[in-house]
């Protein structure tokens, strides 16, 4: 069973406007669609965000377990079962395990290790869009599957370039910081890497999702102004 502060159901208020600014253009819908289906996607968003906070303040991963559990049976109630969210909240738990195992604790770690678990980091937005398209009965598009996570890998390392500081205080994660406690001999642009993938995966796609895509690119750029932390 779900259990939801009132935090974590502001605190989603920031990944679920994301979510309908750069996605729902995709599927011809108004961002404001996102009240009409506001209970599965707000309720699974300020889920999510709950069991982060409860492994930034210590659970380990049996309680992870549980509430990806929890999550899986509530988008089933909710919203029908969608055989694909199961290899995300898989991933999930992967992410949680190296959050708590590396980040958390002093378990040593690669660089492979680091940019798998940037891989299984964005799994929210990948659950959310899977029951966004279970609500509108659309068939997924696996070509624009692998764009957005490819985009959602680059989002969460510009989200971390702006709270390096905070999360080195906190030792909470961030792809920066984790970065340099490697101490490699070379420095490493990992954004570079995913631009190419991200090149390579927009090839991929037919015209029609290719312009939907450089529209979400450039929605991204304006949210990004609109953030007070690039100011």
């Amino acid at each position: 069973m779900l259990s939801l502060s009132s935090l974590a159901v502001e605190k989603s208020g920031r990944v679920l406007g994301a979510f309908s600014a750069l996605y729902f253009h995709h599927y011809d819908l108004h961002p404001l669609a996102l009240f009409k289906h506001y209970r599965p996607l707000g309720v699974v968003s300020a889920a999510i965000y709950e069991l982060d906070e409860a492994v930034e303040r210590g659970a380990g991963l049996e309680e992870c377990q549980c509430g990806l559990e929890n999550i899986a049976a509530y988008i089933k109630a909710s919203s029908g079962h969608i055989p694909a969210i199961y290899a995300h909240l898989t991933d999930a738990y992967s992410y949680y395990r190296f959050e708590i195992n590396c980040v958390c604790g002093d378990q040593l770690y690669s660089l492979e290790d680091l940019k798998l678990a940037l891989s299984w980091r964005s799994f929210d937005f990948r659950v959310l869009h899977l029951v966004l398209l279970q609500i509108l009965g659309s068939t997924p598009d696996e070509r624009l599957l692998a764009w957005f996570h490819v985009f959602e890998m680059l989002m969460e390392i510009q989200d971390d370039k702006l709270s390096e500081d905070e999360d080195r205080r906190k030792r909470t994660m961030n792809t920066f910081c984790l970065l340099s406690r490697l101490q490699l001999p070379v420095d490493v642009d990992l954004c570079a890497e995913l631009r190419t993938q991200l090149a390579e995966a927009f090839s991929a796609l037919d015209s029609k999702a290719q312009i939907a895509c450089r529209n979400t690119e450039a929605i991204y750029k304006l949210l990004c102004k609109a953030d007070s932390r690039h100011v």
